[in-house]
């Protein structure tokens, strides 16, 4: 399972309508999904 697709599906699932608030929060979930994944990304779990 790739986070990238993780990530992606989760943009596309979530809008931005909720005030703005949610994307904040997205977005540091994006960021920790991304610091995250760089680590097992090129070797196979």
């Amino acid at each position: 399972m790739d986070a990238r697709m993780y990530v992606l599906e989760r943009e596309q699932i979530r809008p931005a309508t909720p005030e703005g608030i949610a994307r904040s929060e997205v977005g540091e979930e994006h960021k920790a999904l991304v610091s995250g994944a760089k680590i097992p990304v090129g070797q196979p779990s």
